[in-house]
Order: C-alpha cells, then structure tokens, then sequence
C-alpha cells in the first residue's frame, strides 16, 4: 500500500512539471534511441527523459532535439489517447518553444513545426513544409516523411517539389505491390475526369503517388475526405481548382464535421458535370443519401439518376480489374500486415459482388467469380480471408 501511495504521488508530480521535461526524473534510466512508434507510452517518456540529458549537453544537436520531440509527442498521444491541442500546455508545446530558441533554421524544427504548430503563431505558413522536406536527412523514415509530403499535396498540387518526393517513396517501396495493384484496379475503373473523395490511406495515397510519377490518369482529381471534414481552407482551394464559388457550410446543431463535409460532397454533385466516386469506407460514414450511391465492385458512384450498377461492376470484375495477384503469393514482405488488410476487403467486396450477380440473374458471372475465390481460398496465405473461409465451409 505504501509503495502504491508512493508511485501515485511521483505520477502527480510528473503531472505537475508536465511543460519541462528537464524536470521529469524517468522512472527508468535509458540509453537514447531512435524513437518510433510502436512503444508503449512509458517507453516514449524515458527516451524524452534520455534525449533531454543529450539536448542538455548539446543544444545544439538536431538529431536529439527531433527525437526528443517525437518522444514527448508520442508520449503525450498514447498517454491519454487524444490530440495534444486538447491540453493546456502540453509537453510538446514547451520542446517547441526551446527549439526555435536552440535551432530555429534547422530541419529538426521544421518537420517538427509540420506535426505541431502552436496556434500563438499564428496560421500555418506553408513554405515550412517546403523547408522541411527541402532539408530532410537521406537516413529519415518513409513514415515520416509520407505526411510531409501528403500535406504539401494537399496544400498546393501543383508544386515542383512533389515528382522528386513522391519517386523517393516509390523507390523506397513505401507501397507494397499489392496496394499499388489495388489503386490501379480503383484508377481504371473511374470514368474520364472523375471526382474522386476517399478516407483512409489505402483508398488513395498509391494512386496520387502513380498520378505524379507514372502520369496515371491525371484527369482524375482526388480529394482527402478528412481533410473536407476539418479544414475549410481546404474546402476553398477545391473549389477555386474546380472553378466553383466557394462552398458556404451550413449551421448544425449535432456532428457538425460530418454533416458539413456531407454538404460540401452534395455541393460538389451538384455543382461539377463531372462523375463523382467514393471509396467504399465512406457508404456508412459520410452521411450521404444511400439512395444516391451505387456500388459498382471496388467503388461507390455517386449518382443521382439510378442505372445498372451491378452490370457496370460485371464489366469492371470482366474487362477491368486486373486481380490475378490475389491468387499468387504475397512476393514483397509485408511487415505492418497493410497489404493482407487491402486483400481482405478486396476479397469481401468480390464476394459480395459474386452475391449480388447471382440475385441479378447472371448465374455465369456468379459461379466464375465463385470459382476465382475458391483459387483465391486455396493459395498458400488462403486462410487469412475470414469471409472465403467461412462461405466455403457452410457451402461445402
């Protein structure tokens, strides 16, 4: 009881010094290391306790100031699971301070500003992003580097940098093959000049990355969904590249983020004479009417005049997608375990697909798209796609 009684009232001082790292004693003496994510927080907060010793020592060290930085912000994150803006005066806040006073030209504080830019200093300067990316060491993370470069696309599209940092993620396989082969089958199966809104990473990182490097279907224009949802800046730059008068969100009483980018999805539809397409994760979460979506194999279209969808997702599984590669093994290793996820909701989708062709009245379609997902089922790494497994055990 004592010893608890003891451990809480360190916590509660750690609590108390939480703007000054200097002032935290780790409960854990620790060589620095290079931090990344994948730790508990209690890792994170005895490298910031390590790395503030070096900076102590070196004010000058660049390498140690970026790493004690993302150890207080990955700490701060994983220790009550919410953004940093949500506290007063975060940890992280004061390493910022400390290092535009030590090193205010340096790449450790402009990939660092990137992450966390403190509101006191006023709005975001865009040309940091170029500082930071123009000045990033050879040795720096494809992981850290894949934000950077994602937020100056979104920023401005058009800059000269994006070619060069996009082939150093190709180059560096930031994308396996399969979530490459994923982004080909969506980007082909869009109609000319589309319009193409998606959330998650896997929807459409690969396919901006193909769009600068390979020239691939340029006309398509995507568009961060999340970024719509919180960032009306960004809702005005979308509308000024599609030539539309800018988009004025309504006043709404409850889940304001979501409704809003809902209306500004519909603005887009009613505005454009351009198709309009959505990435499959958005048919629950983006409040958009399910009247007005049609699924057409690996996407949704966005169509206010009903059509034959499901004979559109037949020419696409038929003449489109090319999805040999999910009957043959996984060449590239695979360590985050991204690639299988990406097939497993490929495999989903077909198998719904396979479903819907059989109560649409195309037997033939059904039972060879049936067929593929059994060789798909019998591939070495077969027993990962829950949803073959479990459809051929109650059929056999």
């Amino acid at each position: 009881m004592k010893r608890f009684f003891i451990i809480a009232v360190l916590w509660l001082s750690c609590a108390t010094v939480f703007a000054q790292w200097e002032n935290v004693e780790a409960w854990n003496v620790v060589e620095p290391k290079t931090v990344e994510s994948g730790h508990k927080y209690q890792w994170y907060e005895d490298q910031a306790c390590a790395w503030q010793k070096v900076v102590s020592a070196d004010p000058k060290n660049e390498t140690a100031w970026r790493n004690l930085f993302r150890a207080s912000y990955l700490y701060e994150y994983y220790r009550v699971g919410i953004y940093r803006h949500s506290y007063e005066s975060p940890m992280t806040d004061g390493v910022l301070r400390k290092m535009k006073e030590a090193i205010p030209d340096s790449y450790a504080f402009y990939i660092s500003l990137c992450q966390d830019w403190l509101s006191e200093w006023g709005e975001f300067d865009p040309n940091i992003l170029i500082k930071a990316l123009k000045n990033v060491p050879d040795d720096i993370s494809s992981h850290e580097l894949s934000p950077l470069i994602f937020r100056l696309w979104r920023y401005n599209p058009e800059s000269i940098y994006l070619e060069g940092l996009f082939r150093n993620l190709y180059v560096k396989r930031y994308y396996s093959e399969r979530i490459m082969r994923y982004g080909w089958n969506l980007m082909q199966s869009m109609q000319k000049d589309a319009i193409y809104v998606a959330r998650s990473w896997y929807q459409y990182e690969q396919m901006v990355m193909m769009q600068y490097i390979f020239d691939e279907r340029k006309d398509i224009m995507i568009i961060s969904y999340d970024d719509i949802l919180s960032d009306d800046k960004y809702r005005k730059d979308i509308c000024k590249r599609l030539k539309l008068l800018p988009f004025v969100a309504g006043k709404y009483n409850s889940n304001e983020d979501v409704r809003v980018a809902s209306d500004f999805i519909k603005y887009l539809k009613q505005r454009c004479d351009r198709p309009l397409y959505l990435s499959l994760d958005l048919a629950y979460s983006a409040g958009i009417d399910k009247s007005w979506l049609y699924n057409e194999g690996l996407l949704l279209k966005c169509s206010e005049e009903q059509y034959d969808n499901i004979l559109v997702a037949l020419h696409n599984v038929q003449e489109v997608y090319d999805l040999n590669y999910l009957i043959q093994p996984n060449f590239m290793y695979d360590p985050d375990g991204s690639a299988q996820y990406v097939d497993n909701n490929v495999v989903y989708s077909l198998k719904i697909l396979s479903e819907k062709f059989e109560d649409f009245g195309y037997t033939d379609a059904a039972r060879r798209l049936r067929k593929f997902l059994e060789k798909v089922y019998n591939r070495d790494s077969g027993y990962y796609y829950y949803y073959i497994r479990r459809m051929f055990s109650i059929n056999k």
